[in-house]
């Protein structure tokens, strides 16, 4: 007995067959492509081994090509090149820096940690201050120019034993070479005299916020954004330039691209000139369409642009409006606590006596919250600290009883040291977290001396945090951690810590979940969920290409897979062909530093600033 469906499929092999035939007169107007495994994250259709893509979009997905007879799609049209592939949701960064990634990373680098430059090459991280000393001293001389500011990243507080350089250390490195040293978490910056006075600084730059002092002389410590931008205004104009920043922002997507990501993000638009840095944003992603970009900007720079808060609400809904397809405007950023990185953040006791940070204090987040709450713009706050995530909780749960909201777009980033009581009430009160999970990685076994064995292997509680329901994603908060989302998915799963310690077991997810955390989550925590996240009918066709399936493989093996490619708007990217830009290699000064020499002279120079300011550089 022939049935109908078997006339149809039938019918539509005989039209496959024939389109065949004559495949150079087809035009693709749909195009099927087939894998060996597809995770749709669909949940009522969450697997597949073909998916139809018609234009930008995606129109189906199936099991069998049975299942898609009636989209009467030609046999020319059945892409297979990803047939013994995988394809999943496009990754999604949901916390990056383009701008200041993609500067740092390419600058002369001193970091603990290993970091991955845009070209694909790898520093293995100092490993204690006189080696860092050693590279400070080695980039001075081969940049050799007095006339130019030598800007350097990566001096890493906590783990150079809690201090801050200053300029009496930096002069003793290169008396005439001008030297700003920024800090791994970006928060401080050092310089010796030459750098001061490149920057002009004058005795009214003492009452800066952040700029310290010792006796009305400068110390060459600047804590902080404001004082940040103070010593590197002489530099500003030269790191904005697009033909200096475009390049480096470019080179950081490219990165990203290569190890899959499909969509990725700018948290805190503004922090050195909100007007150039939109420019840049939009002269960029209309030329580049490897990857989408969400850009949420700075609060404190939008305010200081335009002076009171309804006109700044009224400037960022208007610029919402004029997102595009790869360009997207959500939302506001504000900081709460400090940072993670330099235990600066607003935890409950610290062992060795330091104090936390707050920017925004919590008497103030309500007032600052309540008018962006009341005229539904998505809220995005830094908050690390325990204290500081108690604070915003408590801020959330009142700004829920005055205007109650059953979806509101409300996101704590980074969300670092919490107690299972947070997570809940952040869960129960519609909020969502963003989480880096190096802190667990690269943090976890540096933090015990501050903050204990227990509270430091408990960064980062991401096995709570879904059971209860609280929706999260990862991010690496780039140049903090690289832009990996496979290596987050292997941190989650497996918490493991550079020394190979598993840190708070119990607190370990699921692939499946961690996979959610980097693509669906992601977009939820964007606010793109509609767009992209998962593969379904009316999403954009973003796809990541993987050599294996992160469902199945053990999780010790997730940051193992390949990425092929990616596929954005329909269109397909290999990996191989997103090529680095060797040419901005020269301004990173590379050198071998197990190779580098760190002579006793700067052993005894490291010893006796440790002896001179034990008290005075101690992060507090």
């Amino acid at each position: 007995m022939v049935t109908m469906n078997k006339v149809r499929l039938l019918l539509g092999t005989l039209l496959l067959v024939t389109a065949s035939t004559s495949a150079v007169d087809v035009t693709c107007e749909q195009t099927i492509y087939q894998a060996k495994e597809i995770i749709t994250l669909e949940s009522g259709w969450p697997n597949a081994k073909f998916v139809v893509v018609s234009g930008k979009k995606v129109t189906a997905s199936a099991n069998t090509l049975e299942q898609l007879v009636d989209y009467n799609v030609p046999m020319a049209c059945i892409n297979r090149q990803f047939a013994e592939h995988v394809i999943v949701p496009g990754f999604i960064e949901a916390h990056s820096h383009i701008i200041l990634g993609g500067i740092l990373l390419n600058l002369p680098i001193i970091s603990a940690m290993p970091t991955t430059r845009p070209d694909g090459s790898e520093f293995s991280g100092v490993r204690n201050a006189p080696q860092a000393l050693a590279l400070i001293k080695h980039y001075a001389n081969q940049f050799n120019d007095p006339e130019q500011t030598l800007l350097i990243w990566g001096w890493d507080i906590v783990m150079m034993g809690g201090y801050h350089l200053d300029k009496d250390i930096l002069n003793a490195l290169s008396p005439h070479q001008p030297i700003v040293v920024w800090d791994s978490s970006e928060h401080h910056f050092f310089a010796n005299d030459a750098a001061m006075a490149k920057a002009k600084l004058t005795k009214d730059d003492l009452k800066t916020v952040g700029v310290k002092s010792a006796d009305g002389v400068f110390s060459g410590q600047f804590s902080g954004p404001i004082a940040g931008k103070r010593i590197l205004s002489n530099l500003t104009s030269t790191l904005l330039h697009p033909d200096y920043v475009l390049p480096r922002m470019k080179s950081l997507l490219d990165l990203s691209v290569r190890n899959g990501i499909t969509t990725s993000s700018e948290q805190g638009m503004g922090i050195f000139s909100l007007g150039h840095e939109l420019t840049l944003f939009r002269h960029l992603s209309a030329k580049y369409d490897k990857a989408r970009l969400v850009v949420v900007p700075f609060s404190t720079a939008v305010l200081a642009q335009q002076k009171t808060v309804a006109s700044a609400i009224n400037w960022v809904k208007t610029l919402e409006k004029s997102s595009n397809e790869r360009l997207i405007f959500n939302g506001i950023k504000f900081y709460h606590d400090d940072s993670f990185l330099s235990l600066s953040m607003m935890e409950p006791k610290y062992l060795d006596g330091r104090q936390g940070l707050y920017i925004i204090k919590p008497d103030a987040l309500y007032d600052t919250l309540a008018p962006w709450w009341k005229e539904d713009v998505t809220i995005h706050v830094h908050s690390n600290g325990t204290d500081a995530n108690l604070s915003l909780v408590n801020t959330l749960s009142r700004l829920q009883r005055e205007v109650p909201k059953f979806e509101p777009q409300f996101v704590v980033e980074h969300f670092g040291m919490t107690t299972p009581t947070i997570i809940q009430r952040l869960a129960a009160l519609k909020g969502m977290a963003s989480v880096n999970p190096y802190y667990v990685y690269y943090r976890s076994d540096a933090n015990v001396k501050y903050v204990g064995a227990d509270r430091s292997a408990k960064a980062a509680r991401l096995r709570t945090m879904v059971d209860t329901n609280l929706i999260t994603s990862l991010h690496s908060d780039t140049p903090i951690g690289p832009p990996d989302p496979l290596e987050w998915m292997w941190i989650a799963t497996n918490r493991e810590s550079l020394s190979g310690t598993i840190q708070a077991p119990h607190e370990r997810i699921s692939r499946l979940d961690a996979l959610k955390m980097v693509t669906i989550n992601a977009a939820k925590t964007l606010g793109i969920d509609s767009r992209v996240g998962s593969i379904e009918a009316g999403k954009f066709a973003d796809f990541t290409i993987l050599s294996h399936n992160p469902l199945t493989i053990p999780a010790s093996n997730l940051r193992n897979i390949d990425v092929w490619g990616t596929v954005v708007s329909g269109k397909i990217f290999h990996a191989t062909n997103v090529v680095p830009n060797m040419a901005l290699s020269h301004g990173a000064l590379a050198v071998d530093i197990d190779t580098l020499t760190v002579d006793k002279g700067l052993v005894k120079l490291w010893q006796q600033f440790v002896v001179n300011n034990k008290a005075a550089h101690r992060s507090h």
